[in-house]
């Protein structure tokens, strides 16, 4: 059944993938995961239903994967390009004790734990431009900022904010 099922199979997520070699490891990863799958479908019509469903649902998945990190790679070019509009990489932001602590402390989370940082206080985006630059869901980006906050908040930065001011 599934040799007389992969070539229209394949020929599915070709078109909606445009590339062989990821079309054919939809197929081979949809077939897998329906043949060790917990139910089984009970006829070969269902069978047959299911897999091209599965393969349809997977190429885009894959697709919607694409564009988002295509979207991230464009934002952080951008951003390369121009690097005198981003505080945390200008020299003179380093330069102040309190700022070059911070920057420190920004650059001691994880990459994503930056960029949503970076984005919704520097950039001032929202939350919800956010999720989808990052293909993220905006429950992930409020926690990667909550636990951002907090680790800045827990690194001291406020013992050197009270001896500059205090």
């Amino acid at each position: 059944m599934f040799t007389h099922l992969f070539s229209p199979l394949h020929v599915v997520a070709t078109r909606l993938l445009l590339s062989g070699p990821d079309a054919e490891d939809v197929v081979m990863t949809v077939i897998g995961e329906v043949m060790n799958g917990r139910s089984r479908p009970k006829t070969d019509e269902h069978l047959r239903r299911r897999l091209f469903v599965c393969v349809r649902h997977e190429a885009i998945n894959i697709l919607r994967r694409q564009q988002q990190q295509r979207r991230v790679y464009h934002e952080l070019a951008r951003r390369q390009q121009q690097p005198d509009t981003d505080p945390l990489t200008d020299p003179k932001f380093d330069e102040a004790p309190l700022f070059g602590q911070l920057s420190a402390e920004i650059k001691k989370l994880s990459p994503q734990r930056q960029l949503v940082i970076r984005f919704y206080f520097f950039d001032r985006m929202t939350t919800t431009d956010i999720a989808s630059m990052l293909g993220l869901s905006k429950q992930t980006v409020l926690n990667h900022k909550t636990l951002a906050l907090r680790h800045l908040r827990n690194s001291g930065l406020k013992r050197t904010w009270q001896r500059l001011h205090g």
